[in-house]
């Protein structure tokens, strides 16, 4: 692992995420969690219950590029086997590359997950860029399936 790649990740896993949650505060949010040992598809599980359902673009997780080859190499904690046994009924669509295994990633600090009015968008991503917070629109929350989680291109 290069010296770059090592003091980036040191700076991801050590970031807080208080500007994140100051930018949330400041445009309509309807839910937020803090993304850890569930995985993404346990806590986004959680968020919509069986009361909506959301649309998931996998193509748009972040994620390290060395996660590609670690995971080809079998370097997968436990606990993603596990929270993918659990979850995987809520996800609807398949993947069998690393996308498909981030949903189900156990995270130590995996940054905030926010349910953002559509409306707001605009004036999250400009308040997120003047305050140096990265961001990405992953997805977004749809009346049917309730309770899923679609996959989509």
């Amino acid at each position: 692992m290069s010296a770059d790649t090592l003091k980036r990740l040191i700076e991801v896993m050590a970031g807080l995420n208080d500007k994140a949650a100051e930018v949330m505060r400041s445009v309509r949010t309807h839910a937020a969690t803090d993304v850890t040992g569930f995985g993404l598809a346990g806590h986004l599980s959680e968020m919509i219950k069986d009361h909506i359902g959301v649309e998931l673009y996998p193509a748009k997780l972040p994620y390290f590029e060395q996660v590609a080859e670690l995971s080809r190499s079998g370097f997968v904690p436990g606990g993603l086997y596990r929270n993918r046994d659990y979850y995987q009924s809520c996800v609807v669509g398949s993947t069998v590359d690393v996308l498909y295994d981030l949903l189900f990633d156990p995270q130590t600090s995996g940054g905030l997950l926010m349910a953002v009015h559509p409306d707001d968008l605009q004036a999250f991503a400009t308040l997120a860029t003047g305050n140096g917070v990265d961001y990405w629109v992953i997805g977004q929350f749809k009346e049917e399936p309730k309770g899923k989680i679609i996959l989509s291109a």
